[in-house]
């Protein structure tokens, strides 16, 4: 039986949607020096992503999708644990390269869902993004440029805002995007977020 089309384009948004969100507020917190890494932020955010895949893992379950979706979903709750258990500089690194290895697991699902539309005739599509790199280029996806800010502008923001701020600000990236509003767009809004940053740390104490 084959899979129905709205399924299918919905776990592509949603692969999509949370490969870039890891990419942008996750790993930037884990990439910090192991003496400044917030903990129960990232142990947090681990949390919420590996809920989240588990979710994304039962609306797969019948889109006939390879190994990819269970191995990130495998590789979060191996950073969560690591986190977990009072992260040692050793944990760190591992836990770290264990998000890399989810990001780009979730590309590799990403590229199921592709072939499978492919396969039962919707027609061939290109990847929106490639690795854990980002986004690519595109006047209907979230440019590199505008994405970096924006997580910028986040970091500035006190640590037990940042993780919702970031997403906030990269979901109204990604409605100009498909809005198909234009780069500029996306780059005046990052501008404007990243140049009110001070402001807001102010206000949220």
């Amino acid at each position: 039986m084959n899979p129905p089309l709205d399924l299918l384009l919905g776990l592509d948004r949603m692969l999509g949607r949370t490969h870039d969100r890891v990419a942008a507020t996750l790993l930037p917190h884990l990439s910090s020096s192991f003496r400044a890494i917030d903990l129960p932020l990232v142990g947090g955010l681990l949390a919420d992503l590996c809920r989240e895949l588990d979710v994304t893992g039962d609306l797969a379950s019948a889109a006939e999708l390879g190994p990819a979706l269970g191995n990130a979903r495998a590789y979060a709750w191996r950073a969560l644990a690591l986190v977990g258990d009072g992260t040692g500089r050793d944990d760190h690194d591992l836990a770290r390269r264990c998000v890399i290895e989810v990001v780009d697991q979730l590309d590799a699902a990403r590229r199921d869902v592709v072939t499978v539309l492919s396969d039962h005739g919707f027609g061939s599509r290109r990847p929106r993004w490639h690795g854990w790199a980002g986004p690519a280029a595109s006047p209907a996806q979230v440019i590199a440029f505008s994405r970096v800010t924006a997580t910028c502008a986040a970091a500035l923001l006190p640590a037990g805002s940042r993780a919702e701020y970031a997403e906030l600000f990269l979901s109204e990236l990604h409605d100009l995007a498909e809005a198909r509003s234009g780069r500029w767009a996306q780059v005046r809004y990052a501008c404007r977020v990243l140049l009110s940053a001070p402001r807001l740390r102010r206000a949220l104490g």
